[in-house]
């Protein structure tokens, strides 16, 4: 198959050399190299290993991985292995969410130790998850399931698992077996929401996050050099993926924020008083009930912004996805998609089999007889 596919030996006598300046550098141990393209570019890696044995034993099992998977076949790799490859491809992520991923697999590291990934099964992941639970709470063991389903996810692509074991386990939170329902929110409730907030800053931070779709981390962090008033958008970085983006301001909004950008000092945060507090002191909370729209979440202003945008501005899913950062208008479609007025409409004549409609009320016969005297 060629040393373009599979990995060599660069030197069995225990040193090799690299030209670094123009000279001659002497390496010391043994080395492994191989070959992985990324789209058309090549790139060339290498490994050190302190024995010959170590060294002959890595390109013997990187070959017969390669050829495993030439033949669409199961490619057995220990977790850590599996882990330290996955955080890698990872690195264009933001450093948060590359350690939350690696703490994740690293509890499941201590519970599987050198299994392969596919002999990983749901009763592992039971272990796990009753072993976290006993250390923190429920909402951030269905976060570190949501990771794991991640990498059992790249694994399957990588051919290292046939199938996520997460789906087998029976032992997960309620909260990841049963998908929260976000409350409908009319008008009329959100003006009484933002009339119950104390401060213009959390009054501004609503507005912004359902007229721009803007997470709280963003807008609780929003800094003056990342406003263009001159061009009415925001520019920050996603934190997940690392991309820069460019959101519009919406034009009731430009007049607070250059009154803000007269007053501000140009590092610190424009906004103030959005952090979170306890249950009973939370000043989301306390307007969310006072409005009678109790459990409405403050990233649920994300998916109001996509409602106004179709039912009150228009908007295409396109343009919806756009503006919400979506690298695809199918993950738009499946979270935050509305569907129109029209078809809810079209959807409530279409009669369904063996179904009674219920009966029209009918008019009392005092008030017709009324209006005929």
């Amino acid at each position: 198959m060629g040393r373009k596919r599979k990995a060599w030996l660069v030197g069995s006598s225990g040193h090799r050399y690299i030209k670094r300046n123009g000279k001659r550098k002497r390496l010391p141990g043994y080395y492994a190299a191989w070959h992985e393209y990324v789209g058309s570019r090549r790139v060339t890696h290498t490994h050190n290993f302190e024995t010959l044995a170590m060294a002959r034993t890595f390109v013997r099992e990187h070959n017969a991985r390669l050829d495993l998977r030439t033949l669409g076949h199961i490619i057995p790799i220990a977790l850590p292995e599996a882990r330290r490859e996955f955080i890698t491809a990872l690195a264009a992520r933001a450093r948060n969410t590359r350690i939350h991923y690696a703490s994740a697999l690293g509890w499941l590291e201590g519970i599987v130790q050198d299994r392969t990934v596919d002999r990983i099964t749901g009763s592992d992941i039971d272990q796990f998850v009753i072993m976290r639970l006993r250390r923190c709470k429920p909402t951030t063991v269905a976060k570190h399931i949501r990771g794991l389903r991640r990498f059992f996810n790249w694994s399957i692509s990588r051919n290292y698992a046939e199938h996520d074991p997460t789906k087998q386990a029976t032992a997960l939170p309620r909260s990841i077996q049963q998908a929260r329902v976000r409350p409908h929110v009319s008008e009329p409730q959100l003006k009484r929401l933002l009339k119950a907030l104390d401060t213009p800053d959390r009054k501004l931070a609503c507005w912004l996050a359902m007229s721009s779709g803007l997470d709280r981390s963003i807008i609780t962090q929003l800094a003056t050099w990342q406003i263009d008033l001159d061009e009415a958008v925001i520019r920050f970085r996603r934190g997940k993926t690392g991309k820069l983006q460019a959101v519009p301001i919406h034009p009731d909004l430009l007049p607070q924020f250059r009154r803000r950008l007269d007053e501000m000092h140009p590092n610190k945060p424009i906004l103030r008083g959005l952090s979170r507090e306890s249950a009973e002191r939370d000043w989301w909370r306390r307007a969310t009930i006072e409005a009678g729209v109790e459990g409405l979440y403050f990233r649920d202003l994300r998916a109001l912004a996509t409602m106004r945008l179709q039912r009150l501005g228009g908007a295409s899913l396109a343009d919806t996805q756009r503006l919400l950062g979506h690298a695809s208008p199918t993950t738009t479609a499946a979270h935050y998609y509305i569907p129109e007025v029209q078809a809810v409409q079209a959807l409530e004549r279409v009669p369904l089999p063996a179904l009674r409609r219920a009966a029209k009320p009918k008019k009392s016969r005092r008030g017709s007889s009324r209006r005929q005297a």
